[in-house]
């Protein structure tokens, strides 16, 4: 939580990689990134690596809102693998993705 804190207060607005995966990150760490996120602290995000972790879909619930309102808009690459997301955190993902953002999604 206190990464994303320093990240909302602007800390790497020119990070272009961020490699979380295997940081045991749950749904509070997850949503508190979110919240960062949401606020505009990485906008020049390019790569986001976020496997391997215990997210749920409580967390994507919140990473979906984040991203829902024109959050990482230079994403390209976004790795989920190894998390424990389920249906409605993959509904929430995939709500986001059809409103087009994440437009350079490969």
């Amino acid at each position: 939580k206190d990464f994303a804190e320093a990240l909302g207060k602007g800390a790497l607005p020119q990070l272009q990689e961020l490699f979380l995966g295997g940081n045991k990150i749950s749904d509070p760490g997850m949503i508190a990134l979110s919240e960062a996120i949401g606020k505009g602290a990485l906008p020049g995000l390019v790569y986001l690596y976020l496997n391997d972790n215990q997210i749920s879909n409580t967390g994507m619930i919140a990473f979906s809102e984040a991203i829902g309102k024109g959050a990482l808009a230079k994403l390209q690459g976004l790795d989920l693998s190894g998390n424990q997301i389920s249906d409605g955190g993959l509904k929430s993902l995939s709500d986001a993705l059809a409103m087009g953002v994440l437009a350079r999604l490969k």
